[in-house]
């Protein structure tokens, strides 16, 4: 099977998210290992892994990439899985912000057809996080890999 996202793509991806990453502060570098990355709930070190990880993930995931792009999910992510909560929101937050007097801001859309609805947002709350995620979370009931 052809891997639907070339090289090139990935590469651009990734170091757009990469710089956002460390524009917003969501990344930095790691006292013991010296590397970008986060410090996670645990207190361990995880560093952003690398453009080569990245690829190399995608060569041997080309089955289940596919798939996933087929269904719709066509663009690189970097996501802070590891970040705590609390962090991760402060941090959008004030990137919110930052830029909400600057831009127009947009309700989501369950589809790309449907309208752009404009919005001011909450000024005392600009991240809204569902309750049942905030109370799992905070109970440390979490498995991101069960067996």
């Amino acid at each position: 099977m052809v891997l639907i996202m070339k090289t090139a793509v990935l590469e651009e991806e990734y170091l757009a998210w990469k710089k956002i990453l460390e524009k917003t502060n969501i990344v930095a570098l790691l006292p013991k290992i010296k590397k970008l990355g986060i410090i996670g709930l645990d207190g361990k070190e995880y560093p952003l892994p690398t453009l080569a990880q990245v690829l190399e993930l995608f060569d041997k995931n080309q089955k289940l990439i596919n798939k996933k792009y087929s269904q719709g999910f066509k663009y690189l992510e970097l996501v802070p899985l590891a970040l705590p909560l609390e962090q991760l929101t402060e941090i959008l937050g004030r990137v919110i912000a930052e830029h909400r007097d600057g831009v127009t801001l947009y309700k989501t859309r369950r589809a790309l057809t449907e309208p752009l609805v404009a919005t001011r947002g909450n000024k005392e709350k600009l991240v809204w996080v569902w309750k049942t995620l905030e109370q799992t979370y905070a109970n440390n009931e979490i498995i991101y890999f069960p067996q």
